[in-house]
């Protein structure tokens, strides 16, 4: 009789853009697929929140709103199924100087939680949410013109209102799937100390929730509402929200607060084989921006201690906690890297504190994946997943490639086969800043092949 392999990640799948345009894009507009984490939908069925940003857009990270595309084998992944569930609206801000400005509502990407149809708990009994699930996205005010921009020449330079100025607030999305058809049953404006009692919410997670008995559990960024009145990047907190289903309406019953407030946001959370729950979260500080940071709890998210801290590890951009298909916890990010190509000139460096260049820590160029230590208090040597300079060439507008926001999550399609999906968007970064996309701009799904025996996420 043969023996199981042991687990740990062999290796990483590396393709083509999955879905690159949406099939909704208005006539004369150029849209593109970005960020899109996943979520089981049916026993056999996936889904995928997919963020939709515009080219040539005004100012860097005009989003678009969003899709929920199903897909039950990755070969026919395509925009077709796509639900759009979000879109920009205009609106007046209240906080604009003069009051009522004219503004466009602007919709990132949508990270939530679903209890697929059909699913069961532990015991084998249906469980009671099966078909239903909750979406979360961040709505924030831009003006329709340039008058508050950057004057920088050739770029897409304009902002959000900011300041004073500043109005946005959460879309909170209801969903059923009923075993043929994706419906968004309602969709709720809510203020950010609005979402629950005594608490900011701010809600830049990085991957979907997980299960917690009867209830889901979803990283989420937040503080108390005696520490700050509006998210702010330094001196923002990240912990776990408890979200319930009452009266067929899935809403937050609790937040325990899992970092400090040193500046930190974009958590991701999972379970891992103990049972213990493991939390990371992106630094957005000078003093946590760099570092790979994970916290550990022992007792279901009543107590957190930090059990990884590596600064200087990684790139300023997103990070996230996963789980391969066979329980292996892995961080996904940009490494820490050094400018050392040149760059148009029309794109200005970061400036440090001082004003001077930065030439590190912030580029996005390639992207690797840490497994955790056997015991988590740190990482293995990393696996490079993507390399766009190498893949691709020289960005065609001579600024710097992106491959970023990873996330993964383990789902079973339709050959019964349970897989660990990673997902990520590539693009040039001249696109944030008013440029055309280029030929390899698009949401990319890849495999994460694990060695050990897989583990379902959900019983059915």
């Amino acid at each position: 009789m043969g023996t199981a392999q042991a687990p740990g990640i062999v290796r990483v799948t590396r393709s083509r853009a999955r879905l690159v345009s949406p099939a909704s894009t208005p006539e004369g507009s150029t849209w593109r697929y970005g960020v899109g984490p996943t979520f089981q939908v049916a026993p056999r069925l996936a889904g995928m929140f997919c963020n939709i940003r515009m080219e040539d857009a005004p100012g860097t990270d005009f989003e678009v709103g969003n899709d929920v595309v199903l897909f039950d084998d990755l070969a026919t992944l395509g925009s077709a199924r796509a639900l759009p569930v979000s879109r920009n609206h205009e609106e007046r801000n209240p906080n604009s100087r003069p009051p009522g400005e004219r503004s466009v509502m602007v919709k990132y990407w949508i990270r939530g939680g679903f209890v697929p149809f059909h699913a069961r708990r532990p015991d084998g009994s249906p469980h009671p949410h099966a078909g239903t699930g909750f979406g979360l996205c961040q709505a924030v005010s831009w003006p329709l013109d340039d008058r508050r921009s950057e004057q920088t020449p050739g770029l897409g330079s304009r902002r959000a209102f900011g300041g004073a100025e500043s109005y946005q607030y959460l879309e909170l999305q209801q969903y059923r799937y009923d075993g043929s058809e994706f419906r968004v049953l309602s969709t709720t404006r809510t203020a950010y100390a609005k979402l629950l009692e005594g608490w900011i919410l701010s809600n830049p997670a990085m991957r979907n929730a997980i299960a917690a008995g009867d209830d889901l559990l979803l990283g989420i960024s937040g503080n108390t509402a005696r520490a700050q009145s509006s998210p702010a990047s330094y001196g923002l907190g990240c912990g776990v929200s408890r979200w319930r289903r009452i009266d067929d309406n899935w809403r937050p019953i609790s937040f325990v607060q899992v970092t400090d407030d040193r500046g930190w946001f974009e958590p991701s959370l999972i379970r891992d084989l103990d049972g213990t729950l493991l939390l990371s979260a992106r630094g957005a500080s000078p003093a946590t921006m760099n570092s790979i940071s994970v916290w550990r709890s022992k007792d279901d998210s009543a107590t957190w201690s930090q059990v990884i801290d590596l600064p200087g590890s990684i790139s300023q951009a997103p990070v996230s906690l996963n789980q391969a298909a066979d329980g292996t916890p892995y961080l996904v990010a940009n490494p820490y890297e050094i400018l050392s190509v040149p760059r148009a000139k029309v794109f200005p460096l970061p400036r440090d504190a001082a004003g001077r260049p930065r030439l590190g820590g912030w580029l996005r160029e390639n992207l690797y994946l840490w497994p955790l230590t056997p015991d988590r208090a740190g990482v293995e040597a990393p696996l490079r997943i993507r390399e766009c300079r190498s893949e691709f060439g020289p960005p065609p507008h001579g600024s710097t490639w992106n491959v970023d926001h990873p996330t993964g999550m383990t789902l079973r399609l339709a050959d019964g086969r349970w897989r660990h999906l990673l997902t990520e968007r590539i693009l040039e970064y001249a696109e944030l800043r008013g440029f055309g996309p280029t030929p390899a701009t698009g949401l990319y799904v890849e495999e994460v092949v694990s060695a050990g025996e897989p583990l379902p996420a959900w019983s059915f």
